[in-house]
Parts: structure tokens; C-alpha cells; sequence
């Protein structure tokens, strides 16, 4: 019962987040598919990854450490410091404009990325389908020409 209460209310805490922080969630996916486009290697399971390491750093900063996670997988890390760099510069233009998003927050986002993600991995057997899904969402990056990488039909 109390692992039942426990799954209840953190569903409850990514709908809040998804309401909340729909804006932040959809920077989060638009920098995924721009880092993504010009690779033809990356699958869903590195952008996983990615936010999970996101997901870490946010929640030792509500802890008040700072604290860079690392990858052994490099297409993860690098997508991580993407990620990272422009939610700070997005969190410090917001902060400017009176709306101070919290590490705790942002670790949230991070969470709904990753049950996003997840979603995908399980519901497809394809590598990428959180990608072309998320490339979909956003055509205006998806429709610039990313070599060999990302290829969706929009």
C-alpha cells in the first residue's frame, strides 16, 4: 500500500511539473533534437542518459552541493553540458524577469523527461522513437539540414 501511495504521488508531481514547467520541458526537448539532428548515432537510450545525469546535478544543487555527474558514454555527456548550460542561461533570463525556477524544480523536469523517454523505449522497438517524436514537436529545428543525422518526416 505504501509503495502504491508513494507511485500516486509521484505521478502527481510530474503532472504538476508538466503544468507548471510545460515551457522549461519543451526548451529541455529543443535542445535535445538540436544536439541530436547532425548524428546519425544517438538513440533514445543515450538521451535517457543524458537527463538522468541532469537529474542529478539538480537534485545535489537543492541539496546545496554543486556537483557535475559524468559519463563513461560520451554522446550522453555531451548532450548533459548542453542541456545544462542552456536551462542556467534560460533559468537566469527567466530569474531576470521575476521568475525564479529552483534546482528542485528543474530536477522534476528532468524526472518527466526521463518518464517521457521511458514511455518510448517501452511502447517501441525502435532506438530512436523519443527523437523523431520530439523532432516532430519542434519542425522548425527538425527541417534544417543535419547531414546524416536525425531524419524525420515532418
Amino acid at each position: 500500500m505504501l509503495e502504491a501511495e508513494q507511485n500516486r504521488r509521484k505521478k502527481q508531481l510530474l503532472h504538476e511539473t508538466i503544468q507548471e514547467l510545460f515551457p522549461v520541458l519543451v526548451h529541455m526537448e529543443r535542445v535535445i533534437v538540436e544536439y541530436a539532428l547532425p548524428l546519425s548515432s544517438i538513440s533514445d537510450q543515450d538521451v535517457l542518459e543524458a537527463a538522468d545525469l541532469l537529474s542529478q546535478a539538480y537534485a545535489t544543487e537543492s541539496r546545496g552541493v554543486i556537483y557535475e555527474p559524468s559519463a563513461a558514454n560520451p554522446l550522453a555527456q555531451a548532450l548533459f553540458r548542453d542541456l545544462r548550460s542552456s536551462l542556467e542561461q534560460e533559468r537566469k533570463r527567466l530569474a531576470e524577469a521575476g521568475f525564479n525556477i529552483k534546482a528542485d524544480q528543474l530536477q522534476n523536469c528532468a524526472e518527466a523527461l526521463k518518464a517521457e523517454i521511458r514511455y518510448h523505449l517501452r511502447s517501441s522497438t525502435k532506438p530512436d522513437d523519443y527523437l523523431k517524436f520530439a523532432a516532430r514537436n519542434h519542425p522548425d529545428v527538425a527541417g534544417k539540414k543535419g547531414g546524416d543525422g536525425l531524419i524525420v518526416s515532418v
